[in-house]
């Protein structure tokens, strides 16, 4: 196996033909000339190559994250670290807005477990895109008119607001 056809190495990585080929488009991995006759023929290290790709999309790293792994490859550690701690970076942040996202969920389904209005789903009402409103010419008022918000804006001619309520149960 110190030679493989462009199938053999797709098989042996459990990737698509297509994926080797876009490997190389892209310049992830090198394509072998081509022979007057029979295939192309790549060697063992382009599997090895293919595997590391894969296992660092895994890991959350992007095709250009890893052509920069690759071209470092060679590099000092402290270099290939740098492209580590960023990349931790990018993880932790996206690890605290799915905590929020946790915490906002919870929220919302709390809210439909207590919702007598079954016609009314506070999820979807949460969703609905705010009411901008300018009034006399010169105010903008930011309102969510949602019937599960109970949202009451009473306008007089002369008057900007007199009441919003945002409390759901009014």
């Amino acid at each position: 196996m110190s030679q493989l056809t462009i199938g053999k190495l797709a098989q042996a990585a459990q990737v698509s033909v297509e994926t080797i080929r876009y490997y190389e488009r892209r310049q992830l991995i090198e394509q072998p000339p081509k022979p007057a006759q029979g295939y192309r023929r790549y060697p063992k290290t382009t599997l090895a190559r293919v595997l590391f790709i894969k296992r660092a999309q895994e890991l959350g790293f992007t095709l250009e994250e890893i052509d920069n792994l690759l071209a470092l490859g060679e590099s000092q550690c402290e270099e290939v670290q740098g492209l580590a701690e960023s990349k931790l970076a990018e993880v932790q942040a996206k690890i605290n807005d799915l905590h929020r996202l946790e915490q906002v969920l919870e929220h919302l389904l709390i809210q439909c477990r207590t919702n007598p209005d079954n016609a009314v789903c506070p999820i979807v009402e949460s969703l609905q895109p705010p009411f901008r409103a300018i009034i006399n010419g010169r105010s903008i008022i930011n309102l969510n008119l949602t019937p599960y918000l109970s949202t009451v804006v009473t306008l007089a001619s002369s008057q900007l607001l007199d009441e919003v309520s945002h409390d759901p149960k009014t």
